[in-house]
């Protein structure tokens, strides 16, 4: 049985090319690898150079699009330099214990959104300094990273007002501590513990995350603390970032892009039936 057409393939192609004034070279690009009529519809790559200046995100994104994917590397949407596949796993970074045995059902230690490499996993990590006899623990939970600034959105001193139309947001999962003292979390790494009456709760067969700190108190020494994770309301997930992407809702097109079409198109719409109506109005 053959699909339905999406709403946006039904517009006439003036419509279309209305819509296209309102949205950055990247995302008509997008757009473009999505459908044959959108491609056809759509100014060409060498008219939408012309439009205006491509902006560095521009660049990074129109690049990502119409590169082959390369099974070697990948570019880290963070810094933007590329690396060797394996390190954009957390067992590369320097907070994270990797596996002490080979039997760790997972080599990974903390989940890390797609292209995010392993130098960065410090943004993912935050601590929060609390009241003598406050909290005192690690705690896990899910926000949103602005893609632009690498920055995690409602954390301090974040200041995010991010108004890039190229790189949008991801979902991540975060690290928080919550420390009432001087003395500990002077260093800390991420490690999980398997069997040994590990609890599995969230991770599964993971094994539980927990971290190693160093703390000062007369001595150096080290103190082992589980990471809580904590009951989040739902987000709705950006797609992960992807080489060669020809998904219509790719992080490139920009996370508000199927709403701003939306409200384009009603609008269009609405004018057109405006000047229709008018038109039967008008004696000839």
């Amino acid at each position: 049985m053959p699909q339905p057409k999406p709403p946006l393939l039904k517009l006439p192609p003036e419509l279309l090319l209305e819509v296209a004034r309102y949205i950055p070279t990247d995302a008509i690009i997008s757009l473009k690898l999505t459908h044959r009529t959108l491609n056809t519809a759509f100014p060409s790559l060498p008219l939408l150079l012309q439009k205006q200046p491509l902006s560095e995100c521009s660049r990074f994104a129109i690049e990502r699009l119409l590169c082959p994917p390369d099974p070697d590397t990948k570019r880290c949407f963070v810094c933007r330099k590329r690396y060797p596949a394996y390190m954009f796993s957390s067992t590369k970074s320097p907070v994270c214990a990797p596996p002490s045995h080979r039997s760790t059902p997972s080599t990974e230690i903390v989940d890390l959104p797609s292209f995010f490499c392993a130098w960065h996993v410090g943004r993912l990590v935050r601590i929060v300094r609390t009241e003598s006899g406050g909290r005192n623990e690690w705690v896990s939970d899910v926000k949103r990273m602005c893609v632009h600034l690498g920055c995690i959105q409602g954390w301090e001193k974040c200041g995010c007002g991010c108004e890039c139309e190229s790189c949008g947001v991801v979902v991540v999962r975060t690290y928080t501590r919550y420390l009432n003292n001087e003395r500990e979390c002077k260093g800390f790494t991420f490690w999980r513990k398997v069997g040994g009456g590990a609890r599995e709760g969230i991770e599964g067969s993971r094994g539980e995350l927990r971290v190693r700190e160093e703390c000062v108190d007369g001595v150096r020494s080290t103190l082992d603390f589980p990471v809580r994770y904590e009951r989040t309301v739902k987000i709705v997930e950006s797609k992960p970032l992807r080489d060669n992407t020809r998904s219509v809702d790719a992080v490139s097109i920009g996370w508000w892009l199927f709403s701003s079409v939306c409200g384009l198109v009603a609008i269009m719409l609405a004018e057109i039936r405006s000047l229709w109506k008018l038109a039967r109005e008008i004696p000839i």
